[in-house]
């Protein structure tokens, strides 16, 4: 079986325009210890893989990710025979890459959403995330070894009973240490109104207004005595601030916050008497005098 490995690392740093707003000093906390390995925590829509992705652009590092789902294999992290032509190709998968990667330089490694991972694959990170920072591939009869003070792992985690996952392996669990986000909004709400203005270039009034009304839906979804069980994430916040701007240009709705609301907000993210919940609390706090509007937008 034949093996090529002439990587091209500097092709994988991520270039991210957009700046990361911090909700406390998450930054440094990844950047304290070498070849850290954290598990950051949240709702959906909080940040996290922002996080890690703009850490590994920050510090020009080469980003390997891994999603988790269900369906991933082992050898999508290990790698597998391919054939090409008349010939078998070894084809390595992320995870050996990363650990090749981090022999010559400092790289990351973001395992998204691990707890949707089945725990075999869940299992496959054992070797590479403690001191062994390792893996074993059986079909070459290797192992392929890292530098563990090079590798920085990353993984996030969803927190919430709307989402399905599967329950961390104990032993995975362990080798992580826990950076917990929130929304922004509710741990820096300056820092996403001034986010919503750099991104969807509105008034402060407007940014204000709807970091208010989201944060009002996350406090009663984190309250556990609420019909609404999910809060607004930031991505949901910069669309309905966009589409409010877009839709009082074409005219579209008496109340363009209101109408965009629907659409970015109530009708992408909920159901039943969440929904209605949820568009009353919106109504309440946006559903503004025709002058109040204009002063605002």
């Amino acid at each position: 079986m034949k093996v090529e490995r002439n990587y091209n690392w500097d092709a994988r740093i991520p270039k991210i325009d957009a700046i990361y707003y911090e909700q406390g000093s998450e930054l440094k906390k990844l950047s304290s210890i070498k070849g850290g390995r954290w598990r950051i925590e949240g709702p959906t829509g909080c940040g996290k893989t922002m996080l890690a992705e703009y850490f590994a652009a920050k510090n020009k590092l080469p980003l390997f990710t891994i999603q988790g789902r269900y369906t991933l294999n082992p050898a999508d992290l290990i790698g597998r025979p391919t054939i090409v032509g008349n010939d078998v190709y070894w084809i390595d998968g992320t995870l050996t890459k990363a650990l090749l990667c981090s022999n010559e330089r400092e790289c990351v490694l973001l395992v998204d959403e691990i707890n949707r991972m089945e725990p075999r694959s869940q299992a496959i990170l054992l070797e590479a995330a403690d001191y062994r920072c390792q893996i074993t591939i059986e079909a070459l009869d290797e192992v392929v070894k890292g530098v563990a003070e090079n590798l920085y792992i990353i993984s996030t985690l969803n927190k919430g009973g709307e989402y399905f996952v599967n329950r961390l392996d104990a032993a995975v669990e362990g080798r992580f240490s826990v950076i917990v986000l929130d929304y922004l909004g509710l741990k820096n709400r300056e820092a996403e109104i001034e986010l919503l203005i750099e991104r969807c270039g509105i008034k402060y009034e407007l940014a204000d207004l709807l970091v208010s009304t989201a944060n009002k839906i996350r406090v009663d979804a984190k309250s556990g005595k609420s019909v609404i069980t999910l809060g607004i994430p930031t991505r949901n916040l910069i669309n309905w601030a966009r589409l409010t701007v877009s839709y009082k240009e074409h005219g579209i709705g008496n109340n363009p916050i209101v109408e965009a609301a629907k659409d970015a907000v109530v009708d992408a993210l909920y159901e039943g008497q969440a929904k209605t919940t949820v568009m009353q609390i919106i109504l309440g706090m946006c559903d503004l005098p025709k002058k109040e509007l204009e002063q605002v937008i």
